[in-house]
């Protein structure tokens, strides 16, 4: 990023996600609090540098923002906020497919057949791979909900 504006706003959100990873890990067991407790520092300090990168390149000058440049990552965060609102009301493999197949269409694959075939396959195989093989319990949602 030129920017220096735009490098300290990362950084901060940096930063805040970094916290809200650490003091949300808080309340794990010791075991699963592990992960958190060494990466959410590393992001810290990494932000932390980002934003002093940022503070020193101040005085260099600011250009303005080139907004169609940010429309692939705006539409990322939107279906991922999709994604996450619609989780625990249709489930996990609907949800992810939904996610999957949208992010393959809106960024122009060749073939739509072939977006739509990796986002079932993936969205099957996470499932497997989680919910059967390592028995972790994800999300069923209204479809799944008798089982």
């Amino acid at each position: 990023m030129t920017n220096w504006k735009q490098d300290l706003t990362l950084s901060l959100m940096l930063l805040g996600i970094a916290a809200g990873f650490y003091f949300g890990g808080l309340s794990y067991p010791r075991a699963a609090f592990l992960f958190p407790s060494y990466l959410s520092p590393m992001l810290g300090g990494l932000a932390i540098l980002l934003g002093l990168s940022a503070l020193r390149r101040k005085e260099a000058g600011t250009r303005f923002i080139d907004w169609p440049r940010y429309k692939a990552p705006a539409m990322l965060v939107g279906l991922v906020a999709a994604y996450i609102g619609l989780l625990p009301v249709i489930g996990y493999i609907p949800a992810s497919f939904l996610l999957s197949a949208s992010f393959f269409l809106a960024m122009g694959l060749p073939s739509r057949k072939l977006g739509l075939a990796v986002a079932a396959a993936a969205s099957v195989l996470v499932y497997v791979l989680f919910a059967i093989l390592l028995e972790v319990p994800l999300p069923h949602g209204v479809f799944f909900e008798g089982n």
